[in-house]
């Protein structure tokens, strides 16, 4: 399941996170690692999520933590983190006329 369908007041493990080189790397930096204890502190249909984890709370909009895959414990299954799809050429501006790829 992903964090935007985790429910305020639960604690949730970060299995993996899903998007592009750039949101996994903003989100690592922030201490989003795989395995990490997260706490749902608020979250909804809408609004901002803000969630609690090593001591400090941050503000999620709902498309960051559409892309962060959770579960409750860890005997529950979950899929790898996939690799960037790019091949780290994240720089590339792919809506850029003329690009074919």
């Amino acid at each position: 399941m992903t964090l935007d369908m985790a429910e305020p007041g639960q604690e949730y493990i970060l299995r993996s996170i899903y998007g592009g080189c750039r949101l996994r790397r903003m989100l690592q930096e922030r201490g989003f690692t795989e395995g990490v204890s997260i706490k749902v502190i608020k979250g909804g249909p809408i609004g901002p999520f803000i969630v609690e984890f090593r001591s400090s709370r941050v503000i999620l909009d709902r498309m960051c933590a559409s892309k962060i895959v959770v579960t409750r414990g860890i005997e529950d299954q979950y899929e790898p983190v996939h690799e960037c799809r790019s091949a780290g050429k994240c720089g590339r501006n792919r809506n850029r006329r003329g690009w074919r790829g």
